[in-house]
């Protein structure tokens, strides 16, 4: 069967056959001779006798580790694609200096987790939905560590993540061997993103998937432990999902049920009740929110009746939703003998405010307010509001210098 794909981008792409991360992927440690050392503005630059450092490149981002030239250890925080790779590190190195390589292990097969169960995923879906996954990114910028991006051309519901990812984990239970492709023959059908040259290096996962790669993987389906879903949304013409694999997985389920055990104890109800429990609350707080702005209501319109008849008038209130002020001050405006009202309310270290009347433009007066502290706000010549940064006290005795009277 002849392969059935068209690259989804021209750029070529090249590797490096002879790399020791593919001829000896289990190698961690070695040896090699320093080529070259160049100064850039972030640090230096080496190319090495020996590739074990595996460069960024198809979505996943490079190895890390240390260079050891005789007893002074260098960190290596990047590695870029090249012939040979370039390797970024903190601190010069003579050439022709033979150096000992340490890749950080955990990471690398942390990465190769998240790489093979990629491939799971996108062959899945691929399968079953005949989409193709556009867009690929691992460790996305976020509190969640290894959270990977995937980017397919096709619509995607919850649901079927969720089906993808009971199929995916059968999978890995069957530990079913990844198997690496050098220069296939016509036979073999698989899927790639970019146009290739040179050595083609295809990863293989039993019937689930054949794909183009340049990443490292691990050796066995039963290696990466665990695929979970984390999110799904629509994105573009298609769809993004976010997931997790093997530890970073692990650790995300773990901290997730500790919230959720946590929660769960606060409400004195199983783990399992707990967002029945949670819905119960929020419901019943809501219930109290209301009665709160009922009895604000209430109380303001008791207020009304025994302001004097002014040209200025203040009020203190509880706002306990945003919208208070403003209400307290609007029924105070047609419900009181009073020209200009100001209701305020204390807020941490400042006070929201309302200044609102029913015959007259307030904005004027709003200026002059703005001159003589540090104003917020805005509004039409009925009404306006902000927030001012000062105390109680110190805003009262302002508008008593403006002429105010009212309620402290």
């Amino acid at each position: 069967m002849k392969k059935s794909w068209k690259p989804l981008y021209t750029k070529e792409i090249t590797m490096n056959k002879e790399a020791l991360y593919y001829i000896n992927p289990d190698c961690f440690s070695l040896s090699a001779e320093v080529l070259s050392c160049t100064q850039t503005k972030d640090g230096y630059v080496l190319t090495l006798s020996e590739d074990g450092f595996y460069p960024e490149g198809g979505g996943q981002p490079s190895d890390r580790g240390f260079i050891y030239l005789g007893e002074e250890k260098i960190q290596v925080f990047d590695v870029q694609e090249g012939n040979p790779n370039t390797v970024f590190v903190s601190k010069p190195m003579p050439v022709g200096a033979q150096v000992q390589c340490e890749i950080d292990k955990k990471r690398r097969f942390r990465l190769s987790q998240n790489h093979s169960g990629e491939h799971i995923v996108s062959g899945l879906i691929h399968q079953q939905f005949g989409y193709e996954n556009v867009g690929f990114h691992m460790e996305s910028k976020g509190e969640v560590q290894g959270l990977m991006t995937i980017d397919f051309n096709g619509k995607l519901t919850w649901q079927d993540c969720l089906d993808i990812e009971a199929k995916a984990n059968e999978v890995i239970w069957q530990d079913l061997p990844i198997e690496i492709i050098w220069n296939p023959d016509e036979s073999i059908a698989y899927r790639s993103k970019k146009a290739l040259a040179g050595d083609i290096r295809l990863v293989k996962i039993g019937n689930v998937d054949c794909c183009a790669c340049c990443g490292t993987h691990v050796h066995t389906t039963g290696q990466i432990g665990l695929i979970q879903f984390c999110s799904c949304q629509p994105h573009r013409s298609g769809t993004r999902c976010t997931l997790l694999c093997g530890m970073d997985a692990l650790k995300d389920s773990r901290k997730k049920a500790d919230v959720l055990l946590a929660m769960s104890q606060a409400l004195s109800v199983h783990s399992y009740k707990g967002f029945t429990a949670l819905q119960k609350l929020q419901a019943e707080s809501l219930q109290k929110t209301h009665r709160i702005a009922q009895l604000e209501e209430e109380l303001i319109a008791c207020k009304a009746q025994s302001i004097p008849a002014c040209t200025y008038w203040f009020e203190w209130v509880e706002a306990s939703q945003k919208s208070s002020v403003r209400k307290a001050c609007d029924y105070l405006m047609h419900h009181s003998q009073v020209q200009i009202v100001f209701v305020g309310a204390c807020k941490e270290k400042e006070i929201q405010f309302a200044l609102g009347s029913a015959e007259k433009d307030v904005r004027p007066l709003f200026e002059i307010l703005k001159t003589k502290a540090n104003i917020r706000g805005g509004g039409q010549k009925e009404m306006v509001q902000g927030s001012i940064q000062i105390d109680k006290a110190a805003c009262i005795q302002l508008l008593e210098e403006l002429g105010f009277h009212g309620n402290e």
